[in-house]
């Protein structure tokens, strides 16, 4: 691609660790031997997100944020499926610790108020929804969803978005 040279008496470098462990960032003088042992050492997780609109809030509009318990006895419909084409049996519990873990309700905080709850997702969970597609993801959350509010009628969303932060070249 392109390469530029900038020229300076001091700077102050705000790159993704990722970036610098990658070393396609080359400072002239060379970072001290002290600084690239450090960068080598430091480690980062993966925290990917699911964004899902819904057409109201059906949720205790006084909750801001949620948590939920990943449990061995949770049904299919809520497990996310591993491997190529996502045909895989469905993840053991400790492979999907970390799976919808908590979520933001974001109404309160929009100017526009509009009904958008915020998933997390951490850990092993978050590396193994890098190649589960949109829909797959969504469908899992709704089930996971509507089994933890089974005295409501949780609609469809109406929009989704979902993060693959491990596997986008610009993250």
């Amino acid at each position: 691609g392109d390469q530029h040279e900038l020229e300076a008496d001091a700077v102050v470098v705000t790159l993704p660790l990722g970036v610098l462990k990658e070393r396609v960032v080359r400072f002239s003088p060379q970072l001290p031997w002290w600084k690239e042992e450090a960068i080598d050492r430091l480690g980062f997780g993966n925290l990917n997100k699911v964004a899902v609109e819904f057409p109201y809030v059906f949720w205790d509009e006084s909750v801001d944020v949620a948590g939920r318990v990943v449990s061995e006895s949770d049904d299919d419909a809520t497990r996310l499926p591993t491997g190529p084409g996502n045909s895989q049996a469905f993840q053991s519990y400790d492979e999907r610790r970390g799976e919808f873990f908590t979520f933001w309700a974001l109404n309160r905080c929009l100017k526009d108020k509009r009904p958008i709850l915020l998933f997390l997702m951490a850990g092993k969970a978050a590396n193994n929804i890098e190649t589960v597609e949109d829909a797959k993801v969504v469908e899992c959350l709704m089930a996971a969803l509507r089994k933890a509010h089974p005295d409501k009628q949780v609609p469809d969303p109406t929009r989704a978005s979902v993060t693959r932060w491990a596997s986008d070249p610009f993250a």
